[in-house]
């Protein structure tokens, strides 16, 4: 478009410069007609340079435009790049990390020692189904127990342990060994003297309670109750509280 442009131009001059060297040839009437065509000429040659000036700024425009396209989506391709290097490494960190927190082995956490005694009690009864509630009751609230199905049992037990109380059931058949009432407490109390006891019957006649007490037993439980929760470690604790009181006066 610009090499038509300056044909263009070039010829309006050519033919401009023909005119004037043959202007004296020619009349007035025809030099209308050419001043007419040489203004075509150059409206022409005008409008042509200046559509092919349009053309190359388009051009450079669309160039440039290009370019910075280009840049830009190469930038974009270059951050997406990073954030999926990232988002990679990340991954690598975290499985890593997992990895390493799943392999590692903590050391085994030392046994804690309370400073607190625990009270061992004897539960002495024949009846299976009573010691473990009495059990499960007792261990609940603190304490720790051990088993006897008979006075026989109950002997070697105390042999061997050191005792805090003694839960007894006033009518035990185990063993062969039967006693009933207040003869259990008192042949309990006979070889035991210095033992805490507590009987235990599922008779709801007040007036045993009375004759175990006097018997010799420290305190007194209806087995009934042993299953609600609190009673029977209350009457324990407070037997043990009395038992220590009364041992500290003989001193």
């Amino acid at each position: 478009m610009i090499h038509i442009a300056k044909g263009a131009t070039i010829g309006s001059i050519y033919g401009l410069s023909w005119i004037a060297a043959s202007a004296t040839a020619l009349d007035e009437h025809s030099l209308v007609p050419i001043g007419i065509a040489g203004g075509i000429v150059l409206f022409t040659g005008g409008l042509v340079w200046k559509i092919s000036g349009w053309k190359t700024e388009m051009d450079s425009w669309k160039t440039e435009s290009n370019t910075k396209l280009h840049e830009i989506t190469t930038q974009i391709g270059n951050m997406s790049e990073m954030i999926q290097r990232m988002m990679r490494e990340r991954k690598y960190d975290s499985d890593s990390l997992r990895s390493e927190i799943s392999e590692t082995k903590l050391p085994p956490n030392p046994p804690v020692r309370s400073s607190v005694y625990t009270p061992l009690v004897l539960l002495i009864d024949d009846d299976h189904t009573d010691r473990e509630i009495m059990r499960r009751n007792l261990m609940t609230f603190g304490f720790r127990t051990v088993e006897a199905s008979s006075l026989i049992e109950a002997s070697e037990i105390l042999k061997s342990h050191r005792i805090d109380c003694c839960l007894l059931d006033l009518n035990l058949s185990g063993n062969g060994m039967a006693t009933y009432g207040t003869d259990t407490i008192i042949a309990f109390v006979r070889d035991y003297p210095n033992a805490l006891c507590v009987a235990l019957t599922g008779d709801e006649d007040p007036s045993v309670k009375n004759q175990a007490l006097a018997a010799g037993a420290d305190a007194f439980a209806f087995k009934a109750q042993t299953a609600d929760p609190g009673y029977l470690p209350k009457i324990v604790r407070t037997a043990m509280d009395r038992h220590a009181m009364k041992g500290t006066k003989n001193l």
